[in-house]
C-alpha cells in the first residue's frame, strides 16, 4: 500500500503495534484514503496473532478495526481516543490469508466522533465494529 496516512499518524503511533513504523514486531498498517471518505488496507495476519489454530485471536482482530477507524481521523489530523468499541464476530478470521479492512466515519457531534469498520474475506464481511472516539481538542 502506499504512505502512512498523515504526520499526525507519524508521530503519535511511530510504535503501535498495528500501525508504527518503528515497532519490531508490528504489522506496519499503511491505510489509503477510501472511496466512501474513510480508509483502507489489505492485511494477512501472521501466525504469531492467532488464537485457535489457524484463526486469528479475537483481540487483534478487534484492535485491527480500532486501528482503522482512529485512521479515519488521524487522515484529517484529528487527533482522538477510544471511547466505546463494539465488535460482531460473524466468521472466524484465518491468518495467512488477504482480508480488506477498511472504516469510515458515521457521524460527528462537537469532539465525539461515531465510526465502522469492516474486515471482510473475498467479498463476504467477516467481523464488523462500531465505534465511539472523542477529540481531545
Amino acid at each position: 500500500m502506499g504512505m502512512q496516512s498523515s504526520n499526525l499518524a507519524a508521530t503519535t503511533h511511530s510504535k503501535c503495534l498495528l500501525c508504527g513504523t518503528e515497532n519490531p514486531i508490528g504489522l506496519k498498517l499503511k491505510f489509503e484514503p477510501s472511496t466512501s471518505g474513510g480508509v483502507y488496507t489489505q492485511i494477512e495476519v501472521p501466525a504469531r496473532f492467532q488464537g485457535y489454530r489457524g484463526i486469528a485471536h479475537g483481540g487483534i482482530v478487534a484492535a485491527l478495526l480500532d486501528a482503522a477507524m482512529v485512521h479515519c481521523l488521524l487522515k484529517d489530523d484529528i487527533p482522538a481516543v477510544t471511547c466505546d468499541l463494539q465488535v460482531r464476530y460473524r466468521h472466524p478470521v484465518p491468518i495467512n490469508r488477504t482480508l480488506d479492512l477498511r472504516a469510515r466515519i458515521r457521524k460527528q457531534r462537537r469532539r465525539i466522533y461515531d465510526l465502522e469498520g469492516v474486515l471482510s474475506m473475498d467479498g463476504e464481511e467477516a467481523v464488523t465494529a462500531s465505534a465511539r472516539f472523542m477529540s481531545p481538542q
